[in-house]
């Protein structure tokens, strides 16, 4: 969710649900590539914050319209028909992930790992100085 320009389906206005409940200045944003586990996740690097939910949903798109007792963005849910939890066999749900009684209680608050707050650069784990690659081919003398 790079992207600057605000009419990409990519960048932080599209995508963007809620503000963060961990820190200050984070939004939780739409992680479309995530399904069929689906998960928001906050912008900022330092915040931990992972929202996993609503796995058994076929698509998950966030739509305009704002809750009126949280003010977050309202998704639109399309749940697989065999694990729907709507009545009547009905598949498309939209409401607050936060306050609706159909989504929340089928959302799950973590953490990130360790592993991805840190950015490895270079070729491998680095074990000891070694001899090296040496200068070509073998040496006879």
């Amino acid at each position: 969710s790079t992207c600057p320009h605000s009419s990409c389906p990519q960048s932080r206005d599209q995508l963007s649900v809620d503000h963060c409940p961990s820190c200050e200045d984070g939004m939780l944003l739409l992680d479309p590539s995530s399904g069929p586990k689906w998960k928001m996740c906050c912008n900022t690097l330092r915040c931990p914050v992972v929202i996993s939910f609503f796995e058994g949903a076929h698509n998950i798109e966030r739509t305009d319209e704002q809750c009126e007792e949280c003010d977050a963005n309202l998704l639109k849910v399309d749940f697989k028909k065999g694990v729907s939890p709507l009545q009547d066999g009905e598949t498309i749900h939209i409401g607050c992930y936060q306050c609706d009684d159909i989504l929340s209680p089928l959302v799950l608050q973590q953490s990130r790992g360790r592993d991805q707050h840190h950015h490895h650069r270079g070729r491998g784990r680095r074990r000891g100085r070694g001899r090296g690659r040496g200068r070509g081919g073998r040496r006879h003398f």
